[in-house]
């Protein structure tokens, strides 16, 4: 079956941006049958919308579905709203079940629902053997993409997925079974280096087809920057290349050096500077890193999950607090952790004395509100 191109992909998951009233919406259905946009090209047969209500009352969702001419081919564009944002990038986390029954953000649960009945509409006597289905979305768009194409997959679509700088929706679980179900070949995640909303939400969500890196996009600076994440930004950065041209990131095992990295930080290198994408980056996969090799993380983090409404900051420093009680390697990595933590927030300092949980508490409520500020500013 087809896939888009990256200027395609990007073009539709562009284009759900100009709908936000009735008016817009007939001329998105103009633009549809004059194909003046190149990416609209061949897609007719009348396209259908949908606006969908979150559980907060709250507008959360539109899409659009459109036919490709005879090729039996559809498109599902999805855009997410400003409630969304608040949502995930508030310090207290709920989480829900995704179709298939993984553990997922309860706001782009939510999401999701409210258009689930518009898009089981437009394909309710669509022939699913026949058909591919391109699912695509931007930032929270993005998010509520891959829950659309979760949910078209169980129905026996052929579906193919397109994000740019999507945020993180479910657990390991969830992104293993998205890689096993749709296949990594038909997930083409996009994301620039330094995009603050791919980053986010933080532990214990991590990014779709995370077995794979996707395609990570080159950005002007070395700094975690809002501009990174704006849709005009991801069409310029993937230009005129196929999906081979793209620059793919290294698809290396997350934590196969991780142990020796954190060796350096606590010997005062690492490389850490002020801010820096890469920086945040390489910090989260170590945080991710120490977290599993402490043996009490798989019952609190059952734990945590089934409890409803947490604040991430509290649980991450109770678990990281019971590897220092280990003692050994242990609480050494988590010493090391926090001073990579400390030196990304442009505080030096080369070694931690005495660690208590107010501590780490303490600085990861500082972490954590930098990043979500990043966020918050990349949205509006």
């Amino acid at each position: 079956m087809n896939k888009l191109t990256p200027k395609q992909a990007a073009q539709l998951a562009n284009e759900v941006y100009n709908v936000r009233d009735e008016r817009d919406w007939l001329d998105t259905k103009e633009r549809y049958s004059q194909t003046t946009v190149p990416a609209l090209s061949g897609f007719q047969l009348n396209p259908t919308r949908g606006v969908g209500q979150s559980g907060w009352g709250q507008k959360s969702g539109f899409v659009y579905m459109a036919q490709r001419g005879v090729a039996n081919e559809h498109v599902v564009a999805i855009r997410g709203t400003a409630s969304l944002a608040d949502v995930i990038t508030d310090a207290r986390v709920s989480f829900a079940h995704s179709p298939s029954g993984y553990v997922v953000h309860r706001g782009f649960s939510l999401g999701f629902e409210s258009i689930k009945s518009s898009i089981d509409s437009y394909f309710e006597n669509i022939n699913s053997s026949q058909s591919t289905v391109h699912v695509l979305g931007h930032s929270l768009g993005g998010a509520l993409a891959c829950l659309s194409a979760e949910h078209l997959k169980n129905k026996k679509y052929n579906v193919k997925l397109y994000t740019f700088g999507c945020p993180r929706v479910g657990n390991t679980s969830y992104s293993n079974y998205l890689d096993k179900s749709i296949g990594v070949k038909n997930i083409y995640r996009v994301y620039h280096e330094a995009d603050p909303v791919s980053m986010i939400p933080l532990y214990p969500f991590v990014p779709v087809s995370c077995s794979d890196m996707g395609h990570q996009l080159a950005w002007r600076g070395y700094c975690i920057s809002p501009a990174a994440h704006k849709m005009d930004n991801y069409i310029t950065s993937v230009g005129e290349s196929n999906w081979q041209g793209l620059m793919s990131a290294n698809n290396l095992d997350f934590f196969g050096a991780m142990d020796k990295w954190l060796e350096q930080v606590g010997n005062g290198g690492g490389n850490i500077t002020m801010f820096s994408s890469s920086c945040l980056r390489q910090i989260l996969k170590g945080l991710n890193w120490v977290l599993s090799s402490i043996g009490t993380i798989g019952a609190v983090t059952t734990q945590f999950i089934g409890s409803g409404a947490v604040i991430v900051a509290d649980v991450l420093a109770y678990i990281l607090y019971q590897g220092v009680l280990l003692g050994g390697t242990i609480a050494k990595y988590v010493q090391h952790i926090l001073v990579a933590i400390m030196k990304f927030l442009g505080r030096a300092v080369e070694d931690i004395g005495n660690v208590t949980v107010y501590f780490i508490r303490y600085i990861l409520d500082i972490f954590f509100r930098i990043i979500s500020n990043f966020a918050r500013q990349s949205f509006f």
